[in-house]
């Protein structure tokens, strides 16, 4: 069939042989094309349409049913063998559409598909599909991905005593960050640390250490320290360590396992002071802050990283507590606030928020899934809004995130 002109077709089309169609073409009903189409002007299928040879459409084609387009599919192995530039197709071994370069098959943007890899939460940003573990779990690889990798460990908690003196910040969880990392086919364990507990205020004890986060065979990231309490003894150490006290020593830092394409973070509390006010806990970014000075012992800094889709400060440090009302420190970066007055709090005051200067805790407790470290405790009660805080703050839970490119 050849048309030089326009053609209306208000029904069924069947054409066995070859078709030309040089001006506009319309069709309303069933179209069969059982051998080459070429149409050098405007084309309008407002019904199905069936092609069975080579189609060449030199104008616009318009499809005017509310029904979709469906296009040839078949898995990787039986893409053709000598392909036109342009030539699309749906590839079922990865889960998604494609077209030939003239040099290689490229996959449309998409939504990520769990036919490329499975495990936690999964979200697509920017072209990169982003795997978030809150908790334990498995990261199952289906094809080869080149991979950045965040592991967070969880916080420590915040000392405490029972009577007049003041407790140490936790340290946070330590943080290994990994980049250019080839993940093969298989499965990765994710391990998700918890935070440390901070204890109440009739119990003398240290806060305890976060535990380890772990992603396959990376390094582990290491568990933050306690907060040192003024009657047992001085911050632990952890992947950043916990502060402590006057009189006793602060936690060290003992994040290691950096190198190559690994980079590791983890700072010691700050420095001892005063009776009164104890120094913050060690941060991923920055040593606790110093309690020689009552207000100057926040928690240590933490790390600003995109790895999630948008910028979120992890892993900061809880703040040292005051005695009563006295100066405490403000956590930083998910870390908690000490126990009293502290440079962005009043003693009395803990909202359930995050703080729009540190980043850090409203409250004690550090926030879940920063890595955060717990405030210092106090034996003096402090409430607001009918919820009474009387122990040290318990340390953040950790996070694993894992980032790629959309196949």
């Amino acid at each position: 069939m050849v048309v030089n002109g326009t053609a209306q077709l208000k029904s069924s089309v069947t054409v066995e042989g070859y078709s030309m169609f040089r001006g506009t073409v319309s069709v309303d009903g069933y179209s069969i094309l059982r051998s080459s189409v070429i149409v050098d002007g405007y084309s309008a299928f407002r019904s199905s349409l069936s092609v069975d040879g080579y189609s060449t459409f030199r104008g616009s084609v318009g499809f005017d049913s509310t029904g979709g387009i469906v296009l040839p599919e078949g898995s990787t192995a039986q893409r053709p063998a000598s392909p036109e530039i342009g030539t699309l197709r749906y590839n079922t071994t990865f889960g998604r559409i494609e077209y030939y370069t003239g040099a290689s098959w490229v996959g449309l943007p998409g939504d990520c598909s769990t036919s490329i890899a499975s495990g936690g939460e999964l979200a697509m940003v920017d072209g990169n599909c982003i795997h978030t573990f809150k908790y334990s779990g498995t990261f199952t690889v289906k094809q080869t991905i080149t991979a950045q990798v965040l592991v967070v460990a969880g916080g420590g908690g915040g000392g405490n005593y029972t009577t007049t003196n003041a407790n140490g910040g936790g340290g946070a969880g330590g943080v290994v960050y990994a980049v250019n990392q080839t993940l093969t086919p298989g499965d990765y364990a994710v391990t998700v640390g918890r935070g440390g507990v901070g204890y109440p205020w009739n119990v003398n004890a240290r806060g305890t250490n976060g535990t380890n986060s772990v992603f396959g065979s990376l390094p582990a990231a290491i568990g933050g320290g306690g907060g040192g309490s003024t009657g047992v003894g001085g911050g632990l150490n952890g992947g950043s360590g916990g502060g402590s006290h006057n009189g006793a020593g602060a936690g060290a830092a003992t994040q290691g396992g950096g190198g190559g394409n690994i980079t590791v973070y983890g700072n010691a509390g700050g420095t001892p002071g005063q009776n009164w006010c104890a120094s913050g806990g060690g941060g991923a970014g920055g040593a606790g802050g110093a309690g020689t000075g009552c207000g100057n012992g926040n928690g240590g800094v933490g790390i600003i990283l995109s790895i999630s889709g948008s910028s979120v400060c992890y892993a900061g440090g809880g703040g040292g507590s005051g005695n009563s009302s006295e100066r405490a420190g403000d956590g930083y970066c998910g870390g908690g606030r000490g126990m009293g007055s502290t440079p962005y709090y009043d003693y009395r005051v803990f909202p359930h928020d995050i703080n729009p200067v540190t980043k850090g805790s409203g409250t004690p407790d550090a926030i879940p899934n920063t890595g955060g470290g717990g405030g210092g405790g106090s034996y003096w009660h402090g409430s607001a809004s009918g919820y009474l805080y009387d122990q040290g703050g318990s340390g953040g839970s950790g996070i694993v995130i894992v980032n790629y490119p959309r196949p």
